[in-house]
C-alpha cells in the first residue's frame, strides 16, 4: 500500500490522506452512513499489499464512530500469514470475518464469523441446500485447525521469514527487486527498473514467472500489479525446500535480468 504510492508522498502522510478521505466518505455519504466497509487486510490480487496497522486501527475507530460494520475478507489470509486470522496479527477486531478456500484444507468450505453484538442467521435459513453442511469438509477443517496449533503456524512464520531474508539477499545483486512484502507465507516481490525511478517491470516479471516454470517452480503474479511476483508455498514447506525455491527464483531472475 505504501511502496510506490500513487501520490508520491512519504508513507505516514499517505496513510493520513487515505484515512482522511475515508472519513470524508463516511461524513458525506449521499445515501446515509455506510452499512459496512469490506477490507482485505493483506490484499493478495491487488499486489500483495499489507495494509498498515495504523490504517486498520483508525478504520476500526471510524466504523465505531459512524456505526458502520467493519468486515474482513480473510479468504486468502487464513493461516497463511502464520496466524489463524489477520485480525489477530494486526490486533484489530472486525464485526464480520469471511473465510473460504483454505478453511476446508482443500475441500469446499466457507464460513462467516460475526460479533456477538450482531444477530446471526435464523434457524430456518440455515442448511437449506444439498451441500450447505459438507461433513467431510468440516472434519478436514477441524483437523487443520488442530495442526495449526501443533507446529504448522510456527513453521509458516519461520519459513516465511527465511524466504523473505533470502530474497532480500538477492537485492544486492538485483536492485530491480524493489520491494519485498511478507507476512508468513504471504510473500510478494515487486520488480522495478531501479530503486530511484521505480518504474514497474511488468514484462520482465512475467518472463521471470515463465522462467520459473522451466526451472520447476510455480510463482503467481500480483493481479492488477503485474510487476509483482507471488511466492506462496505450502505452509508445511521445509528449510531445504525453501533453499530450492530460492535457488530456482534466483536462476529465473538471472535468466531475465542479468
Amino acid at each position: 500500500m505504501t511502496y510506490r504510492n500513487p501520490l508520491g508522498v512519504p508513507t505516514g502522510e499517505y496513510i493520513d490522506i487515505c484515512l482522511k478521505m475515508t472519513e470524508e466518505i463516511f461524513q458525506r455519504g449521499v445515501s446515509g452512513r455506510p452499512a459496512g466497509v469490506i477490507v482485505e487486510p493483506i490484499q493478495a490480487s491487488a499486489g500483495q499489499l499489507i495494509l498498515p496497522q495504523r490504517y486498520l486501527k483508525r478504520l476500526r475507530e471510524l466504523c465505531d464512530e459512524f456505526e458502520t460494520l467493519l468486515i474482513f475478507d480473510e479468504i486468502q489470509t487464513f493461516g497463511r500469514i502464520g496466524e489463524t486470522f489477520a485480525a489477530n496479527y494486526f490486533g484489530v477486531t472486525p464485526d464480520i470475518l469471511v473465510l473460504g478456500k483454505a478453511l476446508g484444507a482443500g475441500l469446499p468450505l466457507a464460513a462467516i464469523l460475526i460479533a456477538d453484538k450482531l444477530q446471526g442467521f435464523e434457524p430456518d435459513t440455515e442448511e437449506l441446500h444439498t451441500f450447505a453442511n459438507p461433513s467431510l469438509s468440516m472434519v478436514a477443517a477441524a483437523k487443520q485447525l488442530e495442526l495449526f496449533e501443533n507446529g504448522v503456524l510456527a513453521n509458516c512464520r519461520a519459513m516465511g521469514q527465511y524466504l523473505a531474508d533470502g530474497i532480500r539477499a538477492m537485492q544486492v545483486k538485483y536492485p530491480q527487486i524493489g520491494d519485498i512484502r511478507q507476512v508468513g507465507m504471504h510473500i510478494g516481490v515487486e520488480f522495478v527498473n531501479d530503486p530511484v525511478e521505480q518504474k514497474p517491470l511488468e514484462k520482465e516479471t512475467a518472463a521471470i514467472r515463465t522462467a520459473g516454470f522451466r526451472n520447476g517452480v510455480i510463482f503467481g503474479t500480483g493481479g492488477v500489479r503485474k510487476n509483482v511476483l507471488k511466492v506462496k508455498p505450502p505452509l508445511i514447506i521445509r528449510r531445504e525446500e525453501c533453499d530450492e525455491v530460492l535457488r530456482k527464483l534466483e536462476t529465473s531472475i538471472a535468466e531475465v535480468l542479468a
